[in-house]
């Protein structure tokens, strides 16, 4: 039995429709933001898993296909650029707010220094922080290092 071309394309766009378990045909976008939730949640994931995780958090029930996935990432992939670049920005300020934190009130002088000398990088990228101590220093180091040595012996 041949079918018509109409009827080919009829059955093309059930195919490609969305239904939720009622049998309603989901509206276009409908999974938009369950998608992005799951990208942001996991950037490095498969489209085909985004698009499974995406469907189970909307609670419907429909097969996900890598040409589904395929085409609702291409179609939210500037939005998700943005997203994951927002998220990118925010870790970043953390990761500053913390450094900054560490220079100031760190009990450490080698934590203070290191988060100092990061802080300072971009802005003087040739400045290197070194201890500089002579040999008298060291020799005077050496000697309370073997007093220490000798009275936890005895």
């Amino acid at each position: 039995m041949s079918m018509t071309k109409e009827q080919m394309i009829d059955d093309m766009q059930k195919e490609s429709e969305l239904y939720a378990e009622s049998g309603n045909r989901l509206k276009n976008g409908a999974l938009d933001d369950h998608y992005i939730e799951a990208y942001e949640k996991n950037p490095l994931s498969k489209k085909i898993d985004l698009l499974r995780t995406a469907i189970k958090s909307a609670g419907i029930s429909m097969q996900a296909t890598r040409q589904r996935a395929y085409e609702i990432h291409n179609r939210l992939s500037e939005t998700l650029e943005k997203r994951l670049m927002r998220a990118v920005k925010d870790a970043r300020r953390l990761g500053l707010n913390v450094v900054m934190e560490l220079a100031q009130k760190s009990e450490s002088d080698s934590v203070r220094a290191t988060c100092g000398l990061a802080l300072t990088k971009d802005i003087m990228p040739d400045v290197t922080i070194s201890k500089q101590e002579s040999i008298e220093d060291i020799d005077k180091e050496l000697e309370q290092i073997e007093e220490d040595i000798h009275q936890a012996m005895h």
